[in-house]
């Protein structure tokens, strides 16, 4: 893993993300949380990130139309997102395999151990080849600098424009 990995969660459940977070942040990753879509588009736009864990069931919408945004986006469309979700159900699970999500886990059957591992499949000794943030808040909030993905300001999420 490079130092430089950045990782943003999005759940609706603050003691799921911080947990998360915690646990990542102690394995020398640089964490990002988003409560939601609008939060996490937010976030995308001004923050280094190199992968994201996504719940499906957001308190704003689906997450499942969060990743249709982002795999819809030239920008986007290679970002490894994790799904890592309470929901059971087969069909959010098939459409979020259709759409290329990185791994599928279940957080009642997922130790902490098998997130590492699947943040660590999709970022195997990646580093940051992309330029500054255009966001100057940024690096207050301990992101590395580099460039995100950004997304346009067509970006749209359940057919609704993303905040900015």
């Amino acid at each position: 893993m490079s130092s430089s990995s950045s990782i943003l969660i999005v759940d609706s459940s603050p003691l799921m993300r911080n947990t998360v977070a915690h646990r990542l942040r102690d394995a020398g990753y640089t964490v990002h949380g988003a409560s939601d879509t609008a939060e996490a588009m937010e976030l995308l736009e001004g923050a280094a990130v190199d992968a994201v864990i996504l719940e499906l069931q957001l308190r704003d919408g689906s997450g499942l139309e969060l990743l249709r945004t982002l795999r819809h986006d030239a920008l986007f469309k290679v970002l490894p997102v994790i799904i890592y979700t309470q929901a059971d159900d087969a069909k959010q699970i098939k459409q979020a395999a259709r759409l290329k999500a990185s791994a599928v886990l279940h957080k009642d059957r997922t130790d902490f151990e098998e997130i590492l591992e699947a943040v660590q499949r999709q970022l195997p000794h990646r580093k940051s080849d992309r330029g500054t943030s255009r966001n100057p808040e940024v690096g207050k909030n301990g992101s590395n600098g580099a460039a995100p993905h950004k997304a346009r300001g067509r970006a749209t999420v359940g057919g609704r424009k993303s905040a900015h």
